[in-house]
């Protein structure tokens, strides 16, 4: 078998158009870097084909071909619609805002959509991010309740546990709490109190021993199955 390209089959710097209005614009890679829809409560047929073919795709970060406007909402299956996406944000985040937009329209609530995603520099067709805007539409055509959601395009679950260097550290030194910096003052305030907060207790210098004095110095010291997405 072929290996798959790692760059965009799409046209660079052009526009895409898909089911119920959807618009997609690409950049100088062809990568689509901001689309926008109405979701609808109508299931467009899959592409099994793009979803095979999708470059970007590779079978240790970044398994599924993710739709950015899913099928069960009116999506199209071709490419411009599809990334490579890492299968726990596919079958999971992704998943669950579709299901939250599900809900919202069988409410009888009309919803726009909006796509904007992240890139590397280098050309790659690999998403870094996603942000979606998704607006309910009044009765005029006015928008009356906009909402983002932000997802990385990593498992964010392999980050929820300390390791034990993490664990010991973070026992031993004090949180100073939340704070905000007072650039022109030079100080750190509790947002709730007001009163200075004086971070260097707590956080040590980099570099530094935990108990060192102010002479010493620092350290030398796969493919998934037709990438069924939700």
């Amino acid at each position: 078998m072929a290996q798959r390209s790692l760059y965009s089959s799409l046209a660079p710097n052009s526009t895409y158009y898909g089911n119920h209005g959807a618009v997609y614009y690409t950049d100088n890679w062809g990568r689509v870097t901001h689309a926008e829809t109405d979701a609808v409560a109508e299931k467009a047929p899959r592409n099994a084909e793009a979803q095979r073919t999708l470059e970007g795709k590779e079978p240790e970060f970044y398994r599924d071909a993710g739709h950015i406007f899913p099928s069960s909402q009116g999506g199209s299956g071709e490419k411009f619609n599809l990334t490579a996406q890492n299968e726990k944000v596919n079958q999971r985040d992704v998943y669950a805002f579709e299901q939250e937009t599900d809900q919202m329209l069988a409410d009888g609530k009309q919803v726009h959509l909006k796509a904007d995603i992240t890139w590397p520099e280098n050309g790659v067709a690999q998403p870094e991010a996603y942000m979606y805007t998704r607006e309910t539409i009044g009765p005029n055509g006015e928008v009356v309740d906009r909402e983002y959601t932000s997802m990385p395009n990593v498992d964010m679950a392999q980050f929820q546990h300390f390791g034990p260097e993490a664990a010991s550290l973070a026992s031993e030194y004090d949180n100073p709490g939340a704070f905000i910096y007072n650039e022109e003052q030079d100080i750190a305030v509790n947002p709730e109190t007001g009163a200075v907060v004086d971070v260097s207790e707590s956080v040590p210098e980099t570099g530094a021993a935990p108990d060192a004095g102010p002479d010493a110095g620092a350290d030398a010291g796969p493919d998934a199955a037709d990438d069924l997405d939700p």
